[in-house]
């Protein structure tokens, strides 16, 4: 009994040590900004898509469901507006050039 104890210690250690070094790296290598980022892009793409096949429709249905620690639609509702600003800006730009 007290071994199967120790081992249920040791491997809840190890386990503990493997989730705080992955959470390390996965911070390190800015992995999960990109992978909000990554998510972002799809979306204006799928717009711009909707757009040019002439299809406006702001359904989000079509999304990825991605929940959790690392839920997009935070991010996507803070930086939309700053997003659409620059997409304007940069239409502005080649409109004139």
């Amino acid at each position: 009994m007290n071994k199967i104890i120790e081992i249920l210690i040791y491997a809840i250690v190890v386990l503990g040590i493997f989730l705080f070094i992955r959470e390390f790296w996965t911070w390190y290598w800015k992995i999960n900004s990109i992978l909000e980022l990554l998510l972002v892009q799809n979306k204006l793409l799928k717009k711009i898509l909707g757009k040019l096949s002439g299809e406006d429709n702001e359904d989000e249905s079509n999304e990825p469901v991605i929940r959790g620690k690392y839920d997009y639609r935070d991010t996507v509702k803070k930086k939309r507006r700053s997003l659409k600003e620059m997409i304007d800006e940069e239409t502005k730009k080649l409109k004139d050039n």
